[in-house]
């Protein structure tokens, strides 16, 4: 029994590590979809409804600045996945540490994107105001669906909003606090024990993290920006709690 309890857990281990990326995925290319699907048609815009068409130029804007997140966004999970965080075996040279920070910025940017385009979206297709009706559709458009209340079409726009909108405050939240911790110098461990060994001023902590191109290390996973350290000895401005001062000198050489 406990063999087969063994084997029956192990495959479902060996099946969920890749439902994170499977799922990032769908969400990905589906918000990245229907927002290229409205900016193309100009949907759900009814010919009586336009006050006037988009301009081409404006429409290639649009899908310019959409290609270049998802393709971002993209190239940098593939970097996540195929870049080991174990030094086993392998001391890491400075310029060794993949690119993540455009990847977080670019799925926020996206996802606040979407919503914005969203809202105009749902509010149209329902031919109503901010509305008990409406509320209820953006908080439990399955229920409303099961109901009979709303179009499956409806349903589509306002499903995608909510995932949307969720997202969006997940990746705020995740991108405001990494920015916070960035320029801190810290890790979540010392953030949560109130500690700034490693923390050389805001410019320099942004150095050591985003490498000597900065500046415009955050626009693509592809520019490169050698980092000043090598991963492995940091400099100090205070002993780390538990850690020997001769020990902080040590490494400092």
């Amino acid at each position: 029994m406990t063999s087969f309890r063994g084997r029956l857990w192990s495959r479902l281990e060996a099946i969920c590590r890749f439902m994170p990326v499977i799922v990032n995925t769908v969400l990905v290319v589906s918000i990245t979809g229907e927002v290229m699907y409205l900016v193309m048609v100009e949907a759900p815009l009814e010919p009586e409804q336009k006050e006037r068409d988009w301009a081409p130029l404006w429409k290639g804007v649009h899908l310019a600045s959409q290609i270049f997140m998802f393709g971002n966004i993209l190239w940098n999970a593939s970097l996540f996945l195929r870049t080991s965080p174990s030094i086993r075996g392998v001391f890491l040279e400075g310029s060794a540490v993949g690119q993540g920070w455009s990847c977080l910025l670019f799925m926020w940017a996206g996802l606040l994107y979407a919503v914005v385009l969203n809202v105009e979206v749902f509010i149209i297709i329902l031919k109503e105001g901010i509305t008990p009706h409406s509320v209820l559709l953006l908080l439990m458009p399955w229920i409303m669906l099961i109901t009979g209340q709303v179009t499956a079409r409806a349903f589509a726009f306002a499903f995608v909003a909510d995932t949307c909108v969720v997202g969006c405050l997940c990746v705020s939240a995740f991108l405001f606090f990494h920015v916070a911790l960035m320029l801190r110098g810290q890790t979540t461990r010392e953030w949560y024990s109130n500690q700034r060994p490693y923390s050389l001023g805001w410019r320099r902590n942004i150095l050591e993290c985003l490498g000597e191109r900065w500046y415009v290390a955050w626009l693509c996973p592809l520019i490169p920006s050698p980092f000043p350290g090598d991963g492995i000895h940091f400099l100090v401005t205070a002993p780390p709690s538990g850690v020997r001062s001769d020990n902080v000198n040590s490494g400092k050489n």
